[in-house]
């Protein structure tokens, strides 16, 4: 009687197993990009390309560093916000390009609140400075 139903359980969980892997997509199906915001040899470029390199041996596809450069990084938001959104690319933004274009450019062809974050690579501190006669202030 035992043999039956551990039998009987034994192919139900092959069945389910089986018919989840004919709807489960193997990710990463193509090759990954990172569109950095920065031109090539730059700080933001050499992270993208040392992370690429460990990744694609990690994953085995490949993973391909893109440079958008322009007006801030924005070039490259645009680029990715209107990619397919299956994590095949990726934005490798500075924090001025998120923090301050958003603020610098009235008129973005991109939204930050359709990009979801997914790692924190690094984070620097942003400092403005301006001569005392300016009347800003300290919050």
């Amino acid at each position: 009687m035992h043999k039956r139903r551990f039998a009987r359980a034994a192919l139900l969980l092959g069945a389910l197993a089986a018919s989840g892997a004919l709807f489960a997509q193997s990710f990463p199906s193509r090759a990954i990009a990172l569109v950095v915001g920065s031109a090539p040899s730059s700080t933001l470029d050499i992270g993208a390309r040392v992370v690429a390199d460990h990744v694609t041996k990690t994953l085995g596809r490949q993973v391909v560093v893109e440079n958008g450069a322009g007006a801030n990084g924005n070039v490259a938001a645009d680029f990715v916000s209107k990619a397919p959104t299956d994590g095949h690319t990726l934005w490798v933004p500075a924090q001025s390009q998120i923090e301050i274009s958003p603020s610098a450019y009235p008129a973005l062809s991109w939204n930050p609140a359709d990009l979801v974050g997914v790692i924190k690579g690094a984070e620097a501190p942003l400092v403005l400075v301006t001569h005392p006669s300016v009347a800003a202030k300290t919050r």
